[in-house]
């Protein structure tokens, strides 16, 4: 994970795999190296809610926008209160500038526009919103660690679950 380091983030994507009539939203960080685009992805059904910038969670289910302000929320048909990006003008750009890895959880230190932010890829955290039905927050996964769940993937690759 340490080769990580000094590499640009140039996009990300928190829709990426599919299991053919919809896709699990694992969450993607898009990094070059070795003249080489891929995607850093954390492979967890709806990915997004399990990472967080600077405590922020990435995404939530709509109910709890209010309450958590996640760094984006785009809900089709819903009302423009509801849509917001503040994620793109983070990570698009910034460079990788530290990296730590644990059995449950993903750090990565990011330099964004002279600011430093703090990325983190949780198993589990108990300060993530509840699920869209309103039942607590569980474990991303059961089995393993979460350097497990991490797939580097060709930019044009499809992950099939």
């Amino acid at each position: 994970m340490d080769t990580l380091i000094g590499l640009k983030i140039i996009n990300f994507c928190d829709c990426l795999g599919t299991y053919g009539m919809g896709g699990p939203g694992f969450f993607g960080l898009l990094i070059e190296r070795e003249n080489m685009k891929e995607y850093l992805t954390y492979a967890v059904w709806a990915s997004s809610e399990y990472i967080a910038i600077d405590n922020r969670v990435l995404e939530c289910h709509i109910n709890y926008n209010a309450l958590h302000r996640p760094w984006k929320s785009q809900w089709p048909g819903e009302s423009e209160e509801n849509q917001w990006d503040e994620l793109s003008e983070i990570l698009n750009g910034s460079t990788i500038i530290g990296v730590d890895l644990t059995d449950s959880q993903l750090t990565i230190e990011i330099l964004s526009k002279e600011a430093k932010h703090i990325l983190n890829f949780y198993k589990y955290n108990k300060k993530l919103p509840p699920h869209g039905n309103g039942e607590a927050r569980i474990q991303a996964f059961n089995e393993g660690n979460l350097g497990s769940y991490i797939v580097f993937c060709n930019e044009d690759a499809v992950l099939h679950v």
